[in-house]
């Protein structure tokens, strides 16, 4: 009976530790992947094209940071028609609800503030 009552524990200890290390390294890994210039490159190029799309205008982003997990903040955009500059923003920060975009997968916007919009 000891023999199985250890076989029991061991897995119970491997399953709990499992998780435990889950718990740390899945936040870490997504800080680390959102901290990586690339990444945000990425995320500003779909966000171009994506804006672009949406509003039928173009859509430049000079910078974009993500903030992890929950701020995002913009750096020189403008929204092109024609042309013509119609929109510039010199800088714009989010909060969005990271609960919202993991379990719903839908982009809730906590706060906005623009600065320098001609």
């Amino acid at each position: 009976m000891t023999n199985r009552l250890y076989k029991i524990y061991r897995v119970i200890r491997a399953v709990l530790f499992t998780i435990i290390i889950l718990a740390v390294a899945l936040p870490v890994i997504t800080y680390v992947l959102l901290s990586i210039k690339p990444v945000q490159n990425f995320v500003r190029n779909t966000a171009e094209t994506e804006l672009t799309k949406l509003i039928g205008a173009d859509v430049e982003i000079g910078d974009l940071n993500i903030y992890p997990f929950n701020k995002v903040e913009v750096n020189k955009a403008s929204v092109i028609l024609d042309g013509d500059t119609i929109a510039s923003i010199n800088n714009l920060r989010a909060g969005i609800d990271i609960f919202d975009l993991i379990a719903r997968q839908k982009i809730t916007i906590t706060y906005a503030a623009v600065i320098g919009l001609d």
